[in-house]
């Protein structure tokens, strides 16, 4: 049997999405305990609305890896 669940195909959320679901974006980084919960508001003025939530979390750096990177 194929089983499809909607014609159209869906692609990666965009920050625009996030914020009309009323979404809560949590990045945690286990090596170093870091964790945030940016404002999704905040992230669309930034970015813009059709950045993918995918491409926002690639620029991530934890703040230990930036002071090691800047104390170099």
């Amino acid at each position: 049997m194929n089983c499809q669940r909607n014609e159209s195909k869906s692609g990666p959320m965009t920050l625009g999405q996030a914020l009309a679901a009323k979404a809560r974006l949590i990045a945690w980084y286990k090596l170093c305990a870091w964790r945030t919960e940016p404002d999704v508001v905040e992230l669309v003025s930034w970015h813009g609305a059709e950045m993918t939530v995918i491409d926002w979390a690639k620029r991530l750096r934890p703040i230990a890896v930036l002071a090691m990177r800047i104390s170099w």
